[in-house]
């Protein structure tokens, strides 16, 4: 793998940055656009959406009833994710360990704050959550717990991107409708947000591309808060070392980040960074008619479980990031990128130097 120095790296990486400053322009100026995400010279649509259908109380009470199906993913602390059957309708289920309890018990908390109950098309929706406990064979009790969401068919972006590649619209898309769900995570509601106005910003603090899932259309729902941190007024401390260790910023890897909103967002941002480029790299343009193999970022330096020590050393020691090619800086929607001036400062080491939203 060829890596590069910092300022190449920000040549891409601002074309994020932009797209998340088109769904604040979009919220801000209150776009009413009726122009949909399926052509790239549409207007960014309004970022919240209305509220979606309620989940009904009769639907929560036949949780017991669900029958499970067949294994769609392994939990990475223990567990797994299954498709199952709620009357009618598939749906996923995480199925977590006892040991895991904190991490569920956070997840169901960020899941039933009144905006998450509300929702957004662009953040996995959420059906409800139970524990079990399950007798075995030695007689011992082992409690699982489960948390309910809406199935997405076409599963993560890591998997998608394993096997397919991406026309520049596609990925655009993908991109796009997942800057929607982030924006909203980190949004903090207003009084002239009537759909959701006392949400607190919500840092996901694990953004990879394990956790964006696609549905059957190419866009987006982010998933898995068991890390999220809710910037309400009792959270102003948290353990600044979570995450994937591979999608770790700098401050997070030297443990030198500040504990303060804007500081956590920051980190979810330069996670979503390395995401854009694991897009891009699976992305079929007029310039390129090839690609090679999906890998994860950093994959040729640190391999597939590297320690922290590994991803100091290249991201904060050497202040490396993965290639560019230089045909992606050929492709039209490339240009607007090129003629800004900030572009050194859109992936800093220093945070604090980094464009904001």
């Amino acid at each position: 793998m060829t890596l590069v120095p910092l300022t190449f790296i920000a040549l891409f990486i601002i074309l994020s940055f932009l797209i998340y400053r088109l769904c604040r322009k979009g919220h801000d100026c209150n776009n009413d656009s009726s122009s949909t995400d399926d052509s790239l010279t549409s207007k960014v649509a309004p970022l919240l959406p209305p509220p979606s259908p309620t989940i009904s109380l009769d639907r929560i009470n036949r949780l017991k009833e669900i029958k499970l199906l067949n294994e769609l993913a392994v939990r990475h602390f223990g567990g797994c994710v299954k498709k199952a059957l709620l009357g009618n309708e598939v749906v996923a289920v995480k199925i977590f360990n006892a040991e895991d309890k904190q991490s569920w018990e956070k997840e169901v908390n960020v899941y039933t704050m009144d905006a998450m109950k509300i929702g957004h098309e662009n953040v996995l929706k959420f059906i409800g959550a139970m524990k079990k406990d399950i007798i075995n064979e030695q007689g011992s009790v082992i409690i699982d717990l489960f948390i309910h969401l809406f199935f997405n068919s076409f599963g993560s972006l890591y998997d998608f991107l394993k096997n397919n590649t991406l026309t520049f619209d596609e990925a655009y898309k993908i991109i796009l409708t997942a800057c929607r769900g982030l924006f909203f995570l980190h949004q903090p509601g207003t009084k002239s947000d009537l759909a959701y106005p006392n949400k607190f910003s919500i840092a996901h603090r694990d953004i990879k591309s394990r956790n964006i899932l696609l549905k059957s259309n190419l866009t987006s729902s982010i998933a898995d808060f068991g890390l999220a941190l809710v910037m309400d007024d009792r959270n102003n401390t948290a353990i600044s070392q979570v995450g994937t260790r591979r999608y770790m910023s700098p401050e997070v890897l030297d443990c030198t980040i500040s504990f303060d909103k804007a500081s956590f967002l920051k980190v979810d941002m330069y996670a979503f960074a390395l995401v854009v480029w694991e897009v891009l790299t699976r992305t079929i343009t007029d310039e390129i008619k090839s690609v090679d193999d999906y890998k994860l970022p950093y994959e040729d330096r640190v391999g597939l479980n590297p320690s922290i020590e590994d991803m100091q050393q290249v991201v904060v020691e050497d202040k490396l990031r993965p290639n560019i090619r230089k045909e992606w800086l050929q492709h039209e929607a490339c240009l607007c990128v090129c003629e800004l001036n900030a572009v050194e400062d859109t992936w800093d080491s220093d945070p604090d130097a980094r464009l904001t939203a």
